[in-house]
């Protein structure tokens, strides 16, 4: 194929490259949920966007990159289309990993896996990530646009870290036109051992957080299905959660607790469900509450981080005063 008729190929394709991007986004995003994993929170930083390779730079690296030779340029590049993920830790990469290859309706082929390059290089400190090529096995119709069978996406899996190392490495290394020293390549490699130890560190201390979280999350599983869920705020309820954390475990008081008070109150789950006058009435959190202005009127005032304006709604749905 000369290179006026790839450039033309590719701009005919462009609409169908992206398409298929798209398709493995929210594919990959919509498997996240359904592990209760908010994409957001996995992703914070860059965006999950599928990126087309400009036509210039495909161009470059079909005909003029000189450490790449192709017979067939336009079917051997597999990157014309590519989502990257920058996750935070070492860990979330494996839970892309697992969406990639648990779907069957999409083949795949693992071009890096930096974890497999370790057992086999363990001297080595180098470049990190993990690289996916994912074909659909059969064609794709959406509206006037044909996804024709096979056609490659690349999946580019890597923490921030890496991230950061690969974008450095990339401008420097990678694209420089000057002789590349081999103290440079050292220190880069200097870096990549100080990013796998920090790595590390941050696993450790991922732990802890979700240890230390796993008591709220609990309970926000038990009594979501009771609220408007439209209505979750999260912030609401894991601030009041953690100012009160002390008072629930100094009473002993257990989510089995909260799950047979609410279950024996029907009357508060309307309220929570149906009150649209106070956000907070609408929350999780407000069965907890509920629970500490019943159990323990006398002092819920001293222990809950809300002023007695935000508190006395409770008391009333009680049947209770707030001034005693």
């Amino acid at each position: 194929m000369q290179e006026k008729d790839f450039i033309s190929q590719y701009e005919k394709d462009k609409p169908m490259y992206e398409l298929w991007g798209h398709i493995i986004q929210d594919y990959i995003c919509t498997q996240l949920k359904t592990k209760k994993i908010e994409p957001l929170a996995l992703f914070k930083i860059y965006p999950i966007v599928p990126r087309l390779k400009l036509t210039n730079s495909l161009v470059y690296k079909a005909f003029y990159h000189p450490n790449k030779k192709y017979s067939d340029p336009y079917t051997e590049i597999t990157d014309k289309v590519g989502i990257r993920f920058v996750v935070l830790t070492v860990d979330d990469i494996n839970i892309v990993k697992d969406i990639i290859e648990s779907n069957n309706e999409w083949k795949f082929s693992k071009d890096r896996d930096f974890e497999e390059e370790k057992l086999q290089k363990p001297e080595l400190f180098e470049y990190q990530s993990v690289h996916y090529i994912v074909r659909n096995k059969v064609a794709i119709q959406d509206g006037n646009i044909t996804i024709l069978q096979n056609t490659p996406c690349e999946v580019q899996i890597r923490t921030l870290l890496q991230h950061a190392y690969a974008e450095l490495s990339h401008d420097i290394i990678y694209k420089s036109k000057e002789k590349i020293l081999p103290k440079m390549k050292r220190d880069f490699a200097k870096s990549m051992a100080l990013i796998e130890t920090t790595d590390g560190v941050f696993k450790e201390v991922k732990k802890m957080v979700d240890r230390y979280n796993k008591p709220f999350d609990d309970y926000i599983e038990m009594t979501l299905p009771y609220t408007y869920s439209d209505y979750y705020t999260p912030n609401i309820n894991k601030y009041i959660y953690d100012e009160i954390n002390d008072f629930l475990q100094q009473k002993n008081i257990k989510l089995d607790n909260i799950k047979e008070y609410i279950i024996n109150n029907k009357s508060l789950q309307n309220i929570v469900k149906n009150n649209n006058d106070l956000l907070l009435r609408n929350q999780p959190i407000s069965y907890l509450i509920y629970y500490i202005v019943d159990k323990y009127q006398y002092s819920a005032k001293d222990y809950l981080p809300l002023a007695e304006y935000e508190l006395e709604p409770f008391f009333i749905d009680l049947g209770k005063n707030i001034n005693y």
